[in-house]
């Protein structure tokens, strides 16, 4: 960053205020966001592998460094938002691609998204995406799940992964 800065100034968000740089590897939570930039200087940060597990990581982190977001949201979405943003993945998944690539998609993400969902402790959801045949399946395993969410989803034994 300081070389780049030497040779174009540092940036500004101006027009001629330097080349802005974004910071890049390792961010899997809005802390990680807020400490690169703090610790860095950077313009800006890139999200990668971290929004398989958290794809609502970009609220939270804009939220983290101060932003307000136009539709009112805040914070960690809820349990049932976050089923719901799995199911959203896996209809666009069926929409864009097919039944049988979406289905694939999803067991392959389910590990990754289940990291933010109930504190990782959602064995019987993955397991029951993992094994579903179908798209019913896949819905009645989401389903089943916003039902335990609405008793508070606690961690049993069987749901410990």
């Amino acid at each position: 960053m300081e070389a780049v800065e030497a040779r174009t100034g540092r940036y500004t968000g101006e027009p001629g205020g330097g080349v802005p740089v974004v910071g890049n590897g390792d961010i899997r939570s809005p802390d990680d966001v807020v400490s690169m930039i703090e610790e860095t200087g950077c313009a800006g940060v890139m999200i990668g592998r971290g929004a398989f597990a958290m794809p609502w990581i970009f609220r939270t982190a804009w939220e983290a460094q101060g932003g307000v977001l136009e539709d009112g949201a805040s914070g960690e979405p809820s349990e049932t938002e976050k089923i719901e943003i799995v199911r959203r993945y896996y209809d666009r998944m069926r929409e864009y691609r097919n039944e049988l690539s979406a289905m694939h998609r999803l067991r392959a993400k389910i590990s990754w998204l289940g990291k933010g969902i109930n504190g990782s402790h959602c064995r019987p959801l993955k397991d029951g995406i993992r094994t579903a045949t179908c798209a019913e399946e896949v819905y009645a395993a989401l389903d089943g799940w916003l039902e335990r969410a609405a008793g508070d989803l606690q961690p049993d034994a069987a749901a410990v992964s």
